[in-house]
């Protein structure tokens, strides 16, 4: 395996071993602010190691990694996680008809947009463009989960999920802001760790406390599946990073002098 590979690996780890201590922290704990303050050690942790590792490829002059075959599955599996989360909103009983349709049409696109990127080996101003797509429809359930508990007087029994929603929303735009402005690596690597810390930390509490979970209005397996995805993609967003980034521009040569 490669240096750079290694170092990706080593922050993806970090990142889910951060959420499995928060999912178990949460299934003991009956303190929101004692919640709120380990996941802000958490992502505190993250943060500092993701300037430690990028500074450790700018040390050891590492070449950006560029897409390959783990990559592209990433990419694909990402895709129809996306789809089978279109098809689980459309079996979820506690919504609309109207919302149903919408929610799932806003999954299947983000399905076909990433798999429509494996042909284009994920380069180019089309395959930006079907980046973004996931963000839009993270956008829209997060408005959607909102709307279900907006009446809700007590925001200790949603606020998380909403936080959680919040910042793999924002994960998801360092992932991509790469490819439209000036690549900042540092905190594109930051940003995708404390998403997919919190998104591991979101998938293990469903599994330790699913009665705790799946009963706050508008959160379902369809959501689950929705923010697996989102984790593959911020996976991919660690290790792999924009085109921007992967070919620097070449210094501008002096102008010379006219005899």
């Amino acid at each position: 395996m490669k240096t750079n590979h290694k170092i990706s690996a080593l922050q993806i780890l970090l990142a889910g071993l951060c959420g499995l201590v928060l999912a178990i922290h949460r299934q003991k704990s009956t303190s929101g602010t004692e919640m709120f303050l380990v996941a802000l050690a958490a992502a505190v942790v993250l943060v500092l190691a993701a300037l430690g590792t990028e500074k450790t490829r700018k040390k050891l002059q590492l070449k950006a990694a560029e897409p390959d075959k783990i990559s592209f599955a990433l990419i694909a599996a990402a895709g129809f996680l996306f789809l089978l989360s279109a098809v689980c909103f459309l079996l979820q009983q506690d919504l609309s008809m109207s919302l149903r349709m919408i929610t799932a049409a806003f999954c299947a696109f983000s399905g076909v947009a990433a798999l429509l990127r494996l042909p284009l080996r994920d380069s180019g101003k089309t395959a930006a463009v079907y980046s973004l797509i996931p963000i839009f429809a993270l956008s829209f359930y997060l408005l959607l989960f909102y709307r279900s508990n907006g009446d809700n007087p007590y925001l200790s029994t949603f606020g998380y999920e909403m936080a959680v929603l919040l910042v793999t929303l924002l994960s998801l735009y360092a992932a991509v802001a790469g490819r439209f402005e000036k690549p900042h690596p540092r905190f594109r690597v930051a940003m995708c760790s404390i998403g997919l810390c919190l998104l591991v930390q979101e998938g293990c509490s469903a599994l330790l406390m699913p009665q705790q979970i799946f009963n706050i209005p508008g959160f379902s397996l369809a959501t689950i599946v929705l923010l697996m995805a989102s984790g593959l993609l911020l996976c991919y967003g660690i290790a792999y990073p924009s085109m921007q980034e992967i070919f620097e521009e070449e210094p501008n040569e002096e102008p010379t002098e006219k005899d």
